[in-house]
């Protein structure tokens, strides 16, 4: 009976020792610059629109930075995703989501989508766009870009609303 209970013990403290904790958080910016007016207002999901005039020949970008995520630096980056509730007063309107992992230097490949005049919420993979690291995804290095940009037709120019623009990080530690 006692050889049972030591196998038993065993095995537990075995399982204990290879599990792993998993966790999801999302954080809204709390910085930004550039082109768009109003860009705090795409810091919180509500009735307030950072707005982007484009035109033929003028695109509009903002970058929202200062996402406050604390992952610990042993963690693994499983995923990264990138919210954004957009659209536009006609449907030229188009906005292209690029990140930075490194303060802004680099940004990795571009998510275009648009053309809606109601709000929608996008929501962009972007673990492949970078080799994501707790360090990237810091304070000051996470920075996302978002530019207004009218597709290359006759009409009128749009208005570009950008409601929120929020990130979630899905990690692992062992």
């Amino acid at each position: 009976m006692n050889k049972k209970i030591l196998i038993l013990s065993v095995f537990l403290l075995s399982l204990l020792a290879i599990m792993v904790f998993a966790a999801s958080t999302q954080h809204s910016p709390t910085l930004c610059s550039g082109q768009w007016s109003y860009c705090l207002n795409a810091i919180n999901n509500d009735a307030n629109r950072a707005t982007a005039l484009a035109t033929n020949t003028s695109n509009r970008s903002g970058e929202w930075r200062s996402y406050a995520f604390a992952i610990p630096n042993n963690a693994q980056i499983d995923k990264v995703n990138v919210r954004a509730d957009f659209f536009a007063t006609n449907t030229l309107g188009f906005l292209d989501v690029r990140v930075s992992g490194d303060g802004g230097l680099t940004y990795g490949p571009g998510h275009t989508f648009g053309g809606n005049t109601i709000e929608q919420t996008f929501n962009l993979d972007v673990t492949n766009d970078l080799a994501w690291t707790p360090q990237k995804l810091n304070h000051t290095n996470l920075k996302v870009k978002a530019t207004c940009f009218k597709k290359m037709a006759p009409g009128l120019n749009p208005t570009c609303r950008l409601d929120w623009i929020p990130v979630n990080v899905t990690y692992t530690i062992n």
